[in-house]
């Protein structure tokens, strides 16, 4: 008998543990999950409503000041919608798992006007000609008899970036590409210092190479707008962009040729569109300076 009882209590307790087993297992909840929204990184037109919605009951939050307005549904914790500043920048979204706020997604997303032409370059394909950064320490001289004088980084012989601010915008330029996650797989430079520092400090992550083409005054200047377009139309379509870094201040634009590349102040890049089989490449508008800088804090 009393063996008969030991059995009887012994399977009373495994059916116990099975069954907190089981209502342990029903009650847990499954890993948080973002199934209607934005990607890491995403690239958002300003003031745009943009619909949010993950699995389980979260709590939202947006950590910037002055970053638009996110409001969760009346009906449940798991939808809001986010509103985009009208201010360019960059903003972080936090979604917290309400039953345990260690559990949380985060959303890095870039908010700007250009999201259209950025979510483009993204793809490649295009070439951003830049116009070297600022730069008026020094001044160019033309008639000066050092061998290859505009190779120089001396102020008195060649014009230079200005320090910090060239420098600065030129190493901001490469933090935003790096942030906008737009790749880059070709540089080149004009030959002078200006230049080529211009893309070192942008850092993208290839090697520079130098055409003569690019380089202001001691070539063909003649032609050098239309050796820089044509320059631009040899370069082969992939998945990545190619930079340059070059002049304006040309003394012949050809008639047929669009004016962009002699418009550009210090920073700004040409952004054209590479097309297939030979055609002329799209000119599709000017990339100033502030609208990449501008978003690196």
């Amino acid at each position: 008998m009393y063996n008969y009882l030991r059995y009887f209590f012994v399977l009373i307790a495994i059916v116990a543990i099975l069954s907190i087993g089981s209502c342990k297992k029903e009650d847990t909840l499954p890993p948080l999950t973002l199934t209607t929204g934005l990607a890491d990184s995403s690239i958002v037109n300003i003031d745009t409503a943009i619909q949010l919605a993950v699995n389980i009951p979260v709590i939202w939050k947006l950590t910037q000041a002055n970053s638009g307005t996110l409001t969760p549904s009346a009906a449940d914790a798991k939808t809001a919608i986010f509103r985009t500043p009208k201010t360019a920048g960059v903003y972080t979204l936090r979604i917290l798992n309400q039953a345990d706020t260690t559990e949380k997604i985060i959303r890095t997303i870039v908010v700007t006007p250009l999201s259209g032409l950025f979510n483009n370059l993204r793809g490649g394909g295009y070439v951003l000609s830049f116009r070297h950064g600022l730069a008026s320490t020094g001044a160019d001289q033309l008639n000066s008899s050092v061998p290859n004088w505009w190779k120089s980084c001396e102020s008195t012989i060649a014009r230079q970036l200005d320090s910090p601010a060239g420098r600065t915008q030129s190493e901001k330029t490469g933090k935003a590409l790096k942030l906008l996650k737009i790749p880059i797989g070709k540089a080149i430079s004009s030959e002078f210092c200006r230049c080529l520092q211009t893309l070192q400090l942008m850092n993208l992550g290839v090697n520079i190479e130098t055409s003569k083409f690019l380089t202001y005054y001691v070539y063909d200047e003649a032609n050098r707008y239309a050796n820089t377009f044509n320059l631009v139309k040899e370069q082969v379509i992939s998945k990545q962009n190619t930079v340059f870094s070059t002049h304006v201040g040309f003394s012949i634009v050809p008639l047929n040729l669009n004016r962009i590349l002699a418009n550009l102040n210090m920073g700004d890049a040409a952004i054209f569109k590479l097309n297939p089989n030979g055609a002329e490449p799209t000119v599709v508008q000017i990339l100033a300076s502030a609208d990449l800088t501008g978003l690196i804090n």
